[in-house]
């Protein structure tokens, strides 16, 4: 298992193809946390389909200033935000875009989104390393690019076509893989944890 890792996160996860900028108004979109709450327990989803994020049971996130509006701070020890609720929208195909900015404030790996079918393995998360790269773990683990754990804001991307993942760090791709496992069938969500 990872550790987590300190994070500032924005949130968005589509169904369907490309890294287009998303409306809640958008069919495909799953789930969007801007986290501009700035208190209370509940992260909501600008989505529409309600699929609203709960802190976890453990730890405290905490609301913090964001590279756009509102974002979420994570201690690395034991917060993270559950979002079950996503597994009844996830697409059998499995072609999903997941896209989050991200501050790296520790030199730790952490996970931005994971799920898992019950609490035992995963099929997908997708997060950053200690050394700054991206981690995707979509049944066998990658690390691509670097540069992440810098302080800066930056926006990371994985997008799922089929057979062919690509994964993007600020809007440059850095990696193209053949990813295996099935997200569809995962039923434990989160954002901070696996």
């Amino acid at each position: 298992m990872c550790k987590k890792v300190s994070f500032l996160i924005f949130l968005v996860l589509l169904v369907g193809l490309g890294v287009g900028s998303a409306s809640a108004a958008d069919p495909d979109l799953i789930g969007w946390w801007k986290f501009d709450e700035g208190a209370g327990t509940i992260a909501a989803d600008s989505s529409g389909l309600g699929n609203d994020g709960k802190f976890g049971p453990e730890g405290a996130p905490k609301w913090v200033a964001g590279k756009f509006g509102g974002a979420i701070y994570l201690d690395g020890a034991d917060d993270y935000i559950n979002i079950d609720v996503i597994a009844n929208d996830m697409p059998a195909n499995n072609n999903i875009t997941v896209s989050a900015w991200v501050m790296q404030t520790t030199p730790d790996a952490g996970n931005v989104i994971g799920g898992n079918e019950s609490g035992g393995g995963h099929d997908f998360i997708f997060g950053v390393t200690a050394g700054g790269q991206l981690l995707i773990e979509a049944d066998t683990v990658h690390n691509y690019g670097s540069g992440l754990n810098d302080g800066q804001w930056h926006m990371i991307t994985y997008v799922r076509n089929g057979t062919t993942a690509y994964l993007y760090i600020d809007g440059v791709q850095v990696g193209t893989e053949t990813p295996g496992g099935d997200p569809h069938r995962e039923v434990q969500w989160s954002i901070g944890q696996e």
